[in-house]
């Protein structure tokens, strides 16, 4: 099958390092604190969902332009792209804020308020999902690239722990930055690491598009669709309430201060790194089909856990469940992944990786506009309508069953039956998102 990436379009590992570094660096300083910052703005649930859904449709509809860039110009343009689109987006926050503190000695009409925090929402919805678009899929196709015939676990494994590494870095920073209300100071320090990034970049990648002019005209191969097509579908949704609706939660726990977050966050990745190295002996010993049953269903209990993690009996009980929620999601979307990157390369990862963001973002995109205009109608308590959104959730995982198992691989030796392979290094995963 062919993946849709022209020949020789291979980056080398040092600059992929650097590019997925430095993105998630700039990530961690406010991209990750968006759904938090646009609250302390003075945005509801209702419009952050509405900024969420258009931020989703932006995302599908930039897929197009994202294809033709990466079949007539060199890599370097994408990456160009992607850089200049986060900092439009940290550039938006920064403008809405100044002129926000600009007029905040000024009593404000209601009737003027509402037109500026829609101007908010629709404003930082395209400007997210652009930046999402060209970031997130040129990033999966780079990874793509740079794999071998047999090496996609360890390389992800290993991308997997460097990711966690920076973006937290870039977590703790933003949010001390944050809370000392230094959106300036932020700004600048995000064009200084774009502008450097990009400036060594350019002169370390290949002098060639990443995309096969053909690749648009690949067809996926005789796959369930419909099944498929449901799991991706209802995997867009759960992937911006894992982010933002959860992230949000987290920030109304702790305070709604900037910095706890960002030191609770790194504290809970310190905690899933410990429990999955502790587990992961005991989860090879298990067939791989049995892993994902076993994921999904403890996916399923984390959106329960979620549900009532706004009322806690203890700080004790909350930390346990704050522990099994990311530990339970975690592990749900290694396995997840691992079963989506085997059928990449079966299908053509190209093709296959821009069907699924197609779907899963213009779903996502109707579903969060559907939720904005529900609350706009019916306003309720944060803490519940949140509760109540993951409750539901808890029930629509159950469609992840949906996803059929990826064909067996024919062995070399012409064994066609599949070999047992483990999730902590030896099968070949996705960066979700």
């Amino acid at each position: 099958m062919n993946s849709g990436l022209a020949p020789g379009a291979t980056v080398g590992t040092l600059a992929f390092h650097v590019f997925l570094g430095a993105h998630s660096f700039l990530i961690g300083l406010l991209p990750f604190y968006l759904p938090v910052w646009l609250w302390r703005q003075g945005m509801g649930l209702d419009l952050l969902s509405i900024m969420i859904g258009i931020s989703g449709l932006c995302f599908a509809l930039m897929l197009g332009p994202w294809e033709r860039i990466g079949q007539s110009y060199r890599v370097s343009r994408l990456i160009e792209i992607s850089f200049v689109a986060e900092l439009i987006l940290i550039s938006v926050c920064w403008i809405i804020s100044s002129s926000m503190a600009t007029g905040a000695d000024q009593p404000a009409a209601p009737l003027t308020a509402l037109p500026t925090q829609w101007l908010m929402a629709v404003s930082i919805g395209i400007a997210a999902g652009t930046y999402s678009a060209f970031f997130w899929t040129t990033q999966r196709a780079l990874f793509a690239a740079s794999l071998g015939r047999n090496d996609a676990g360890k390389r992800y494994g290993n991308f997997q722990i460097y990711v966690a590494v920076v973006l937290k870095l870039g977590i703790l920073c933003g949010g001390f930055l944050l809370d000392m209300d230094a959106l300036t100071m932020l700004v600048s320090l995000s064009l200084i690491i774009a502008v450097f990034a990009f400036a060594w970049l350019r002169s370390h990648l290949p002098d060639q598009p990443l995309l096969s002019v053909a690749s648009t005209d690949i067809k996926l191969a005789d796959i369930p669709v419909s099944r498929t097509r449901r799991v991706f579908l209802t995997d867009g949704v759960f992937l911006l309430l894992e982010s933002h609706f959860w992230t949000l939660s987290l920030f109304l726990f702790f305070g709604e201060d900037f910095t706890r977050l960002g030191t609770l966050v790194v504290a809970l990745g310190i905690a899933f790194t410990i429990l999955f190295w502790l587990s992961k002996n005991l989860i090879d010993r298990f067939a791989v089909r049995h892993v994902y049953i076993g994921a999904t269903l403890l996916y399923a209990l984390s959106w329960l856990l979620r549900s009532t993690a706004d009322n806690p009996e203890s700080a004790t009980h909350l930390g346990m469940i704050l522990i099994v929620v990311t530990f339970a999601t975690s592990f749900f979307r290694l396995a997840f992944n691992k079963r989506f990157f085997e059928h990449a390369r079966a299908e053509g990862v190209v093709p296959y990786l821009v069907w699924k963001s197609r779907l899963s973002q213009t779903a996502l995109g109707v579903v969060f506009l559907g939720i904005g205009l529900a609350i706009s109608i019916s306003p309720g308590s944060v803490t519940r309508d949140m509760s109540t959104i993951y409750l539901i959730a808890a029930l629509f995982t159950l469609m992840y069953f949906f996803y059929p198992r990826p064909a067996a691989p024919q062995q070399p030796d012409g064994d066609s039956t599949a070999p047992h392979v483990s999730l902590d290094g030896s099968t070949p995963d996705r960066q979700h998102g």
